[in-house]
């Protein structure tokens, strides 16, 4: 898969380090679990992957403080109807607390670099895209 251009998600540490031991290059991987331990972070951050997830005030701070360059995106909780694996309610923010999460972020000073969202594993329900890409847009309009 690495050789084909792919890129990967990590979750875990382990899952990171095995990837660099394959000679995965960094700007292929990215880090979309919202709640990550400092060891992993200060590593993703050695290992220059930029990109991370986080869904609350104290996963930014964590983040920034040990990783300012970091583009972090801000994970929006949607509707997982129609997947096999639901994961609303898990993870992610509704999308008032994602606003207020945006200007805790400028006061902060974070930059912000966008907006994901996971539909479930396995979606089939093809409105569930449609409404995360509307609800991201609203934000969008609403936060500048």
């Amino acid at each position: 898969m690495r050789d084909f251009g792919s890129g990967f998600e990590v979750a875990s540490l382990s899952e990171l380090v095995k990837l660099k031991t394959l000679q995965v290059r960094s700007e292929k991987i990215v880090c979309m679990h919202p709640i990550k331990n400092q060891e992993f972070i200060r590593k993703l951050r050695d290992e220059r992957v930029s990109i991370l997830v986080a869904d609350s005030k104290d996963e930014l701070d964590k983040i920034f403080n040990i990783f300012p360059n970091a583009q972090v995106l801000l994970r929006l909780e949607v509707d997982n109807k129609g997947s096999d694996w639901p994961l609303t309610g898990k993870f992610g923010l509704k999308s008032s607390e994602l606003l207020d999460l945006i200007v805790y972020s400028k006061k902060s000073g974070y930059r912000i670099h966008g907006i994901t969202f996971h539909v479930g594993s396995q979606c089939r329900n093809l409105k569930n895209w449609e409404l995360a890409i509307k609800a991201s847009s609203e934000i969008f309009r609403k936060s500048n």
